[in-house]
């Protein structure tokens, strides 16, 4: 989370969410030095590592990440070249028992975070995106700092639960003011396309797992990167430096998009149908100033400031050490390997496929869609959804379907394309083959937590109270972190155990 360039990169249809309110720095965290330290951060860790107390498991934190999105890029290479880099880190820093391994993520954002489970997660992107293994060594420790210092253990589940509320309240008003006849909402493709980006929106603030960083923890992380880049041997130029001034431009050009993307996506929900627009896009503005996302623009540490910051902290401990070197040979070998070359462009390819169906070029779309679909990608989950899209544009429904079918049976499958899959069935009146679909999908990723909601929400909408109630006691047992967002989502349509106890408090 604390390399995306900011905070606002996470923006659907106008909503904002994905991080939480900075925690206030006080004396009871004693990992977090004073400005100004005399000695380098490194030198003041821990010296045991002591696991953190919001840890969910390893596995359990992996399935959360994997059924996000499009999950995991399936590239054993470049996995096992960052896992060497990270192994080499962790020794450098002599302390045993510290969990957690690398893995690249399906996103086309910049951004890598640490989990209190010691996973760091990096987006495909992002690895494309580095140019030296002095670059992935300064990524890999800042996010290990993290871990390292027990930042995870900033709790801030309760913030980010009467977020979610908040923004299922806005979906719930969304869903109710669809233009209707009788009871039954008759959904347009363009409203179905509104709601179903609203709720992604939403369904982003489960990312419970990463909680917000402080200034000060993210300008410790910085340091902790520059002394591990230095003392391997690394040059601060090519590493941590280089990083930073990347981040800049990007928060510059992110800004101006989300800005767009923010007016774009509500002139696009009034256009879409929906009853009293005016109110609609008025919810959605003061949930996005009161969002997590909006207190955090307030206090973002700008990649500006933390290059400052960085400079004058090398300046300080390591003026007089030999520059080092970026390793940049070692890094263009892996990169320049034509099967991870292949992969990237596929993936580019797959990017692509949605500008061009947004320009009305259904036939460009499907020959892009085409392309990244060849081998190596050809049953990667990302390649494959996007194929289905293209399909669907040019009106092809029955290859559509086949081929989102597909995306679930890749060596990394999708939640999306379960989820998508279940919402066809449903919307055909196949409500058992669209429960068994999810049911799959969840079984397959592990039974991720953040899914169960999505399972919840799903009941729900079909009248399934004793499933509803179900799932929500599994939630309170087995993820009891997210118990107000699975409360949420069940009682939102009156079902769920909270239902049960007030209509049982008004029998009395």
């Amino acid at each position: 989370m604390s390399w995306r360039p900011a905070a606002s990169a996470i923006v659907f249809a106008g909503i904002a969410a994905g991080c939480a309110v900075p925690p206030v720095v006080t004396e009871s965290m004693p990992w977090i030095p004073a400005t100004g330290n005399s000695e380098p951060v490194i030198e003041t860790m821990p010296k045991t590592f002591k696991p953190s107390v919001v840890a969910i498991g390893t596995e359990l934190d992996v399935g959360e990440r994997r059924s996000r999105e499009f999950g995991f890029l399936p590239q054993p290479q470049l996995q096992a070249y960052l896992n060497d880099i990270l192994s080499r880190i962790k020794a450098e820093t002599k302390l045993d028992g510290l969990p957690g391994k690398v893995y690249i993520t399906v996103s086309e954002k910049f951004e890598a975070q640490a989990t209190a489970d010691g996973n760091i997660y990096i987006s495909q992107s992002t690895v494309k995106e580095l140019k030296t293994e002095a670059e992935a060594v300064a990524l890999l420790s800042h996010e290990l700092a993290h871990v390292v210092f027990g930042h995870t253990d900033v709790n801030m589940f309760s913030n980010l639960q009467k977020q979610l509320q908040t923004g299922t309240a806005v979906i719930s008003k969304l869903e109710r003011s669809v233009t209707s006849k009788g009871t039954v909402a008759v959904l347009t493709p363009g409203q179905e396309k509104i709601l179903r980006r609203m709720r992604n929106a939403i369904e982003a603030t489960d990312k419970v797992l990463v909680p917000a960083l402080s200034r000060e923890q993210e300008r410790l992380a910085d340091s902790f990167a520059i002394d591990m880049t230095r003392r391997l041997g690394y040059s601060y130029g090519s590493g941590v430096k280089k990083i930073l001034e990347n981040m800049m431009g990007r928060e510059a050009k992110q800004k101006l998009e989300d800005e767009a993307e923010q007016l774009a996506q509500a002139k696009a929900l009034a256009e879409a149908g929906f009853q009293d627009p005016k109110r609609l896009v008025g919810d959605i503005t003061d949930f996005l100033g009161d969002s997590i996302l909006g207190q955090l623009s307030k206090s973002h540490y700008s990649a500006e400031d933390r290059l400052k910051d960085a400079g004058e902290y090398n300046a300080k401990f390591y003026k007089d050490m030999p520059r080092g070197s970026s390793q940049k040979e070692n890094w263009d070998k892996l990169i320049s390997d034509p099967m991870v070359v292949r992969i990237f462009e596929n993936y580019e390819a797959a990017y692509a496929v949605d500008t061009l169906i947004a320009e009305g070029k259904p036939d460009d779309a499907l020959k892009m869609a085409r392309k990244a679909t060849q081998r190596p990608t050809a049953d990667h989950a990302l390649p494959l959804y996007q194929l289905h899209k293209a399909y669907e544009a040019k009106g092809d429904r029955k290859n559509a379907l086949a081929t989102l079918r597909k995306a679930t049976s890749g060596p990394e499958p999708s939640w999306e394309a379960y989820r998508e899959i279940a919402q066809l069935e449903e919307k055909e009146g196949r409500k058992e083959d669209a429960a068994r679909t999810m049911e799959t999908g969840f079984a397959k990723l592990g039974q991720p937590p953040g899914r169960r909601y999505d399972l919840i929400r799903f009941y729900a909408r079909n009248g399934n109270a004793a499933k509803v109630r179900t799932l929500e006691l599994e939630c309170h047992v087995k993820s009891p972190n997210m118990r107000e967002m699975c409360t949420s989502a069940s009682t939102n349509m009156g079902m769920g155990l909270q239902a049960v106890v007030q209509r049982g408090g008004t029998k009395k």
